[in-house]
């Protein structure tokens, strides 16, 4: 697999979690911030990434797309 944000090869390796995110990962964090728990929480960015941070990808290719992946 290719990562869409640095394009380096087998980077499921580089999350915390070694799997890839699911909708229901996202659905139960947004559901956390929206209920009574979440009523303190006042970060303006809740990273919900699996332990994976642009920060891991090589220098240099941080914020990069794959070329499947760039808009027109």
């Amino acid at each position: 697999m290719r990562c869409g944000l640095c394009g380096t090869p087998d980077i499921v390796e580089k999350f915390r979690l070694e799997r890839l995110g699911t909708p229901e990962d996202i659905a139960a964090a947004v559901s956390f911030l929206a209920g009574p728990d979440g009523a303190w929480v006042n970060a303006p960015v809740v990273r919900v990434n699996g332990g994976f941070a642009r920060e891991s990808c090589p220098p240099g290719r941080q914020g990069q797309q794959s070329a499947s992946r760039r808009r027109p």
